[in-house]
């Protein structure tokens, strides 16, 4: 997907298209758990959990707005870019 963005980003520019990605970390939701025993479920959410540097996971209306920030007037000169929004996962630093 990241590559994909590089490339449509080079591709469409010239005709004033921006292309972005965002890729989210560990967001509770309602599908956390729903093929999990609660056990498992904690397991998982302690895991996640402690992969972040942040030490938890993040709330949908972070994730919501850097998707907002790219749909905004404010994202006008960034193309090409993957946002991480994941709580600074030490698995990627």
């Amino acid at each position: 997907m990241i590559q994909l963005t590089k490339t449509l980003a080079r591709e469409l520019g010239p005709s004033g298209v921006n292309v972005n990605c965002v890729a989210p970390g560990f967001f509770l939701t309602p599908l956390t758990g729903a093929t999990r025993s609660a056990e498992e479920v904690t397991e998982h959410i302690r895991v996640r959990t402690n992969m972040a540097v942040l030490k938890r996971p993040g709330r949908l209306e972070e994730l919501a707005a850097a998707v907002l920030f790219f749909a905004s007037d404010d994202s006008s000169f960034v193309t090409g870019h993957t946002l991480h929004v994941d709580g600074g996962r030490t698995d990627r630093m």
